[in-house]
C-alpha cells in the first residue's frame, strides 16, 4: 500500500505524539496491544496505531482486518527509526554491596555493551550512565560521548553502602525525564539482593508508568543458588512496565550476543501503522497483525468507536427539499403582486402539525408562538412531540445494545470447576491471563498476567492457543491435552491448563 505524501506526513507527526502515549507500553514477541487515534483523512476515517515497542525484529509488514470481514488488507507502516525518532536510555548499575565486586563489575561491563549496540542500532539515540548505593549519582548525562560511556562502565568498584533501592530508582527516574526524547528507558543492571525488595513496590512501577517508562532489567547470580525471588523482583518490574528481563546466570557471566542484538532491535522497534476504517461502518473491533522479518507473526486489537457515517460517503444523498411553509388562511390560488409568499415571514398557524423552520431571523420567535399556540388548542401534541422522540431514542439505544449483547460465541470454555461454567469466546483474538486488560481474567495466582492469547484462523475457522507469559524459565506455561505447547491448533474437546486453571475448548 503506497503512502501519499500528506498521509505519511501525517503519520509521522503522529508517531511522535502516540510514542509518548505509548512509551510505557512495549510489548514481547508474542502479543502487543496497539494505542490507536482515528482520524479522517481524505474525507474518510481512518486509524493511526503505534505498536509501541515490541522484541522480535523489524517489523515487514502490518495487515489489517476488521473483525468479523473477509479479506485482509495491508496498512501503512512508519518504523519508529524512519522518521527520525530517538529514544533515551539511562543505564543504571548497583553497586551497594562490596562483597559483589564480580557482579559489579559484569554488570557494568555489560551495560556498556547494551548501550554501544543500541547506538550502532539508531545513531540518533541518546544515553547516560547512573549507579546505585547509598544515593543515586548520574555519572553522565543523558546525552554523553561514547567515550564518557565508555570511562563511566570500566573499572566501576563495589561501595559497600546501601540505600532504599525504590527511592533512588525514582531519583533516576527524575533524571531520565527531563530527556527530549520519543521513548525513555531505564535500563537497571543488578543481582536483586533483599536490599532491593523495594523494584517491586507499586509506587516505583506507578512512577514509571507515569513518566511513560519503559524499564529493562538485567539481573547477574552471583551464585548458581541464587534465590528465585530475587531475581523475579527485577522480571516482575520489567513486566509491570512493559520492557525485557534478561537473566545472565552465573556459568559465562556476561549476556549472550543474542540478547544484545533484542535489547538493541527493542529499543527502537515498533512504529506507526496507518490505514482506512469501514466507511459505512466505521466503529468496531480491528485486528493487527505484525509480520517480522524472521517470519513471525503476532496479533493485537483495538475497537474504533466511531459513530457511523463518518467521512464523506462515495454518494453523497441528494440535497434535502427546502421546507414547506405552513399553510394560511385561504386566499385563492394567485397571490397579489407585492404580498409575501406563504409562509415567507409569517407566524404558524393554531392547529398546524409542521413545526417551523429556525433558520430564518424570526424562527425562535415563529417557534415560541407554535408552542404557545398549540398548547392552549392541543396540549397533548405538544407533551407528545417531545415525549415521542424520546421514546424512539430510547428504542434506537436499546436495539444498538441488544445488537451489540447478540455477538455469535465462536467457542467456549469449559472450566473444570463443580458447575462446568462455560466461559464465551466471542472475538477472534483473544487475551487471557490475570490482569484486569485481558479479554478473559483469571484471578489465580498461578496464571500470568497476561498468559496466553487465542487466535481464529482466518481459512480454517480453527482457534491457535500461544503461550505470551515473558519468561518461559518461570512460566507456568500452557499445557494442551497434558503436554506443555508455545503454539497449539485446538481441536473440540481439547483440554487447557493455564497453571492451576483447567478448562476444556468447546466449539460451538
Amino acid at each position: 500500500m503506497t503512502a501519499a505524501g500528506p498521509l505519511r506526513a501525517l503519520a509521522a507527526l503522529a508517531l511522535g505524539f502516540l510514542a509518548l502515549a505509548g512509551a510505557a507500553g512495549a510489548q514481547d514477541a508474542t502479543s502487543f496491544q496497539p494505542r490507536c487515534i482515528v482520524a479522517t483523512l481524505d474525507n474518510a476515517p481512518h486509524a493511526i496505531c503505534e505498536t509501541g515497542a515490541i522484541a522480535g525484529g523489524r517489523v515487514m509488514h502490518v495487515r489489517y482486518q476488521k473483525e468479523g470481514a473477509t479479506g485482509v488488507a495491508e496498512a501503512n507502516f512508519l518504523s519508529f527509526t524512519s522518521v527520525g525518532k530517538a529514544s533515551s536510555v539511562l543505564a543504571v548499575i548497583d553497586r551497594g554491596d562490596r562483597r559483589r565486586q564480580r557482579v559489579v563489575s559484569l554488570a557494568s561491563g555489560d551495560a556498556a555493551r547494551l548501550i554501544e549496540a543500541a547506538r550502532v542500532a539508531g545513531p540518533n539515540n541518546r544515553f547516560g550512565v547512573g549507579q546505585l548505593a547509598d544515593r543515586y549519582e548520574t555519572l553522565v548525562p543523558i546525552g554523553a560521548s561514547r567515550e564518557e560511556v565508555a570511562r563511566a562502565t570500566t573499572g566501576m568498584r563495589a561501595d559497600g553502602t546501601i540505600g532504599d533501592s525504590g527511592r533512588l530508582l525514582i531519583d533516576a527516574l527524575r533524571q531520565l525525564t527531563l530527556a527530549q526524547s520519543e521513548r525513555l528507558v531505564l535500563l537497571l543492571a543488578s543481582d536483586g539482593k533483599p536490599e532491593d525488595r523495594a523494584y517491586g513496590r507499586d509506587d516505583v512501577v506507578k512512577a514509571l508508568r507515569d513518566a511513560k517508562v519503559v524499564a529493562v532489567t538485567v539481573a547477574f547470580r552471583e551464585r548458581p543458588d541464587a534465590p528465585g525471588p530475587e531475581i523475579a523482583a527485577l522480571r516482575r518490574l520489567a513486566e509491570d512496565t512493559g520492557g525485557l528481563f534478561f537473566d545472565v546466570g552465573s556459568q559465562s557471566g556476561r549476556l549472550e550476543d543474542a540478547a544484545v542484538t533484542r535489547f538493541a532491535q527493542f529499543v527502537g522497534s515498533g512504529g506507526t501503522a496507518t490505514f482506512p476504517l469501514n466507511r459505512v461502518d466505521p466503529r468496531g473491533r480491528y485486528l493487527l497483525t505484525l509480520e517480522f522479518e524472521n517470519g513471525r507473526a503476532v496479533t493485537g486489537a483495538f475497537f474504533a468507536d466511531v459513530p457511523a457515517g463518518s467521512g464523506t460517503p462515495a454518494n453523497p444523498p441528494p440535497p434535502a427539499p427546502a421546507p414547506r411553509a405552513a399553510p394560511g388562511p385561504a386566499t385563492g390560488t394567485n397571490t397579489p403582486a407585492g404580498s409575501p409568499s406563504p409562509g415567507a415571514g409569517t407566524r404558524p398557524q393554531p392547529g398546524s402539525t409542521e413545526l417551523p423552520g429556525l433558520m430564518d431571523r424570526s424562527g425562535l420567535d415563529n417557534l415560541a408562538d407554535w408552542f404557545s399556540a398549540e398548547w392552549r388548542q392541543r396540549p397533548t401534541l405538544v407533551i407528545g412531540l417531545p415525549a415521542g422522540a424520546l421514546l424512539i431514542a430510547a428504542g434506537v439505544a436499546w436495539l444498538a445494545v441488544r445488537r451489540k449483547r447478540r455477538k455469535p460465541i465462536l467457542a467456549w470454555l469449559e472450566l473444570a470447576d463443580q458447575n462446568r461454567t462455560r466461559v464465551p469466546v466471542k472475538a477472534t483474538a483473544v487475551r487471557i491471563g490475570r490482569h484486569s486488560e485481558n479479554d478473559i481474567r483469571f484471578e489465580n495466582r498461578s496464571v500470568h498476567r497476561y498468559h496466553a492469547i487465542l487466535t481464529r484462523d482466518l481459512a480454517s475457522g480453527r482457534f491457535v492457543i500461544s503461550d505470551v507469559s515473558k519468561d518461559l524459565e518461570h512460566s507456568n506455561g500452557v499445557l494442551v491435552n497434558g503436554e506443555m505447547s508455545l503454539k497449539s491448533v485446538l481441536a473440540d474437546g481439547d483440554t487447557v491448563e493455564l497453571g492451576e486453571v483447567k478448562f476444556r475448548f468447546l466449539y460451538p
